[in-house]
């Protein structure tokens, strides 16, 4: 697990080179001595093209790093019924806290 974070982590910092290098030919243009307004606008094209697909691929590896350390995280601290309820514990958990006697006087009476 901590080799795919690195690798991920490398790779994010390889795809952001090339983001760098694209942005400055997009910027820049053409290296040549006299370009064209053709090759000008045929490599403005081009780093734009690569600037979205490097940006999109930089947000994926983001997004699976994220996950990745999510991962590591108990399952109650990430997403629960607990956390977004503090009136009622997770199906299958004892009610605790201080609603809980009331919760369960509460379903009682109403069953009766």
């Amino acid at each position: 697990m901590r080799l795919t974070k690195y690798l991920l982590s490398v790779a994010m910092v390889l795809v952001g080179l090339v983001l760098l290098a694209a942005i400055s030919y997009l910027v820049h243009g053409s290296l040549e001595m006299h370009p064209t307004e053709e090759q000008q606008g045929k490599v403005r094209l081009i780093m734009l093209l690569t600037f979205v697909c490097c940006a999109e691929v930089e947000a994926v590896l983001w997004l699976l790093i994220r996950n990745m350390n999510r991962r590591g995280q108990p399952n109650n601290a990430i997403d629960s019924d607990a956390a977004r309820s503090p009136l009622r514990a997770p199906y299958g958990a004892p009610d605790r806290g201080p609603w809980a006697s009331r919760l369960r006087n509460e379903d009682d009476t109403r069953s009766r």
